[in-house]
């Protein structure tokens, strides 16, 4: 009996965390997903509006400049002005990126790439603690199954004891 309790106990449990588990993974993706790619394409409209205010008052668009407005270490940016070379800004990530394109009013380009793989670390992160909070409240339905069944049974387990002393002949209460 203790152990159909736990078990059914154990079960209810595990859906639960089935149901609203893969649902929080799948929605925490999707946003941190989302949320990368409007990164991106924030910093495309601030770097495209940075460029296009010093290409109005006519000063000089470099490398140096804007080096100084990319987080080198997150972010890579190709400014294409026409009639000039393209200006690179950070290193250039390798693999799959997320991209967004800007065009500015001077007719410049802003083009701004994050690796995917900052993306996929902070999903990793974000499953990672979910899954450990799911083990957490499997350990926590266990200990307290566990607990509800020894209360339940052991009342039921006294009078088994107590009925088979009696049809023994054992007249002790």
């Amino acid at each position: 009996m203790r152990r159909r309790l736990i078990q059914s106990t154990l079960a209810v449990v595990l859906v639960v965390i089935a149901v609203f588990g893969v649902s929080l993974v799948i929605v925490e993706t999707r946003t941190i997903s989302n949320s990368a790619q409007e990164r991106v394409e924030s910093e495309a409209v601030r770097l495209a509006s940075i460029v296009d205010s010093r290409l109005f008052v006519a000063q000089q668009v470099d490398a140096e400049v804007l080096r100084k407005q990319v987080t080198q270490d997150r972010y890579y940016a190709v400014i294409r002005i026409p009639g000039e070379e393209p200006i690179e800004v950070g290193s250039k990530p390798s693999g799959d990126v997320i991209s967004a394109t800007e065009p500015g009013e001077e007719g410049e380009t802003v083009t701004v790439e994050e690796p995917r793989s900052s993306v996929t670390r902070e999903v990793g992160r974000t499953l990672l603690i979910i899954g450990l909070v799911a083990l957490l409240a499997v350990v926590a339905a266990v200990l307290l199954a566990v607990r509800q069944a020894n209360r339940l049974a052991s009342p039921l387990t006294d009078l088994a004891e107590t009925a088979e002393r009696l049809g023994s002949g054992d007249p002790r209460p």
